[in-house]
Parts: structure tokens; C-alpha cells; sequence
């Protein structure tokens, strides 16, 4: 089962995200990571198509719709979710079956259900954490209003996700 990392795990990969393949068995690929603050992620819908951020350090990144996509579209993934403290530490973590970016002009997030989670996480939907109210949504950036909200959420927190409102979580 290959899985896709959302947070702040060390970059494990042969290569750096811009030359690799893509063609790992067991893979653990994070696409997103908010470590180091050091790169803004107000960023243009086509920045976070394309991706931007420290592919081959430890910085913070963003892979890239159009690779999450390419990386989804066949096979079974997984998403991890973790969240971590500036020191470091480990605060809580789950785990979806069923991961996948849509390629749609909105790339559309899906994933299945909960598979594994931490012991500090509230519930096995992992409200705590509040994803799954984002199973299903088109991506929002800045200057692209997908939210379901009547305000551009994405502007408001100057940064892109899939979002709800402007009070649930985002994870930019």
C-alpha cells in the first residue's frame, strides 16, 4: 500500500520530488510540509499546481496539484495526516484509505474511510482533526474561490486548501 504524508516527516526520498519518477513500491511521498515557516503558501492557483517550496531539504513545500494527481489517478493510496508542535513533537495523527486527487479543473480531494489513528484523537472520523468535512472539495486558492462559503476563504487565510468556511481548519 503506498501512502502520501501530509505534515512534517522528515524527506526520505532518493531523489529530490522535482526528478523522481514517482515509480516507488511502499513510497512514503509527503506533499505538503509546514515546518520551518519559511515559505509563504499565499500563493497563485497555478503556484499550487505546479508546486513550490524546499523539495530536497527539510523546508516547508508544496508538491503540487498536477503531481498529486498523476501520483493518485492508479493504485491504491493512503493519506497520513500529521500534526506536530514547532518543537517538534508529535500531537496527533490518522490515517484514510482511498486517497486521491481528482484531475477535474478543481481537483477534487477524495479519500475512504479511517484506518489508524492516534490515542489522542477524539473519534474514529476524525473530527478533531476536522478532514473529513473536506472529503470532496475543489481546492481554493487566493485568487480561486472553490470554497463553500460566500466569502474567499483562501484570500481571508492567505492560503490554499480545500475549504469549508473560514471557521473550520485549514492546513496551510
Amino acid at each position: 500500500m503506498d501512502k502520501l504524508y501530509l505534515a512534517n516527516f522528515s524527506f526520505d526520498l532518493e531523489q529530490c520530488v522535482n526528478n523522481a519518477s514517482f515509480d516507488y513500491v511502499g513510497a512514503e511521498i509527503i506533499f505538503q510540509r509546514r515546518n520551518q515557516y519559511d515559505v509563504s503558501f499565499d500563493r497563485l492557483f497555478e503556484e499550487y499546481e505546479t508546486g513550490f517550496g524546499d523539495f530536497c531539504g527539510t523546508g516547508d513545500l508544496w508538491l503540487g496539484l498536477k503531481k498529486l494527481h498523476e501520483l493518485t489517478k492508479e493504485g491504491k493510496w493512503h493519506l497520513r495526516l500529521s500534526m506536530r508542535t514547532v518543537s517538534n513533537y508529535l500531537l496527533l495523527w490518522c490515517e484514510y484509505a482511498g486517497f486521491k486527487i481528482h484531475q477535474d479543473p478543481l481537483y477534487t480531494l477524495k479519500f475512504g474511510t479511517m484506518v489508524a489513528k492516534s490515542d489522542n484523537l477524539k473519534n474514529t472520523t476524525g473530527t478533531s482533526i476536522g478532514l473529513d468535512q473536506h472529503n470532496g472539495l475543489a481546492f481554493s486558492a487566493p485568487d480561486r474561490d472553490e470554497d463553500l462559503w460566500d466569502q474567499n476563504c483562501a484570500a481571508e487565510k492567505q492560503a490554499g486548501w480545500y475549504m469549508v468556511d473560514i471557521m473550520r481548519r485549514y492546513l496551510n
